[in-house]
């Protein structure tokens, strides 16, 4: 009864038995059901996931080991370095100013490929200089 207008069913309480009916009804009712204790009975399920500024790096385990999925998200959010939104900010500017200058998509694909391949793309990402910034326009094609 509880679920009839509801787009999202959680169900997450310490009683499978509560669970597995709230599921039921909510995939009766159409709605997006999660299973805390069994991925396998709803129909979408949630990820760990780290974000810094536009990134998200999401890890799921198939319903095998939600804590395994947090522990390895841990270790992402050790690795990503903080400030990388700045990076990114840089790399989505060029990406802009590269797509309103060339119409050709896998000519960019190309000149990307090359600036990954060059070591500056790190750089610019982890690192977000004046003088990373202006290698990858460089060569991306665009005015430093």
């Amino acid at each position: 009864g509880d679920g009839l207008d509801a787009f999202l069913i959680l169900a997450a309480t310490d009683d499978p038995i509560v669970n597995e009916s709230a599921a039921a009804e909510g995939l009766a009712l159409r709605a997006l059901v999660c299973v805390a204790h069994d991925a396998s009975l709803g129909n979408c399920s949630f990820m760990a996931a780290s974000r810094r500024g536009p990134l998200l790096v999401a890890i799921h385990s198939g319903g095998a080991s939600p804590v395994v999925a947090r522990a390895i998200r841990q270790r992402v959010d050790e690795a990503l370095p903080e400030g990388l939104e700045a990076g990114l900010e840089v790399l989505a500017g060029l990406r802009a100013q590269l797509k309103a200058g060339l119409d050709d998509p896998r000519e960019r694909a190309r000149r990307w490929q090359a600036v990954a391949a060059s070591g500056w793309l790190e750089r610019a990402l982890f690192e977000p200089t004046f003088e990373a910034q202006t290698a990858v326009a460089t060569l991306l094609g665009l005015p430093a």
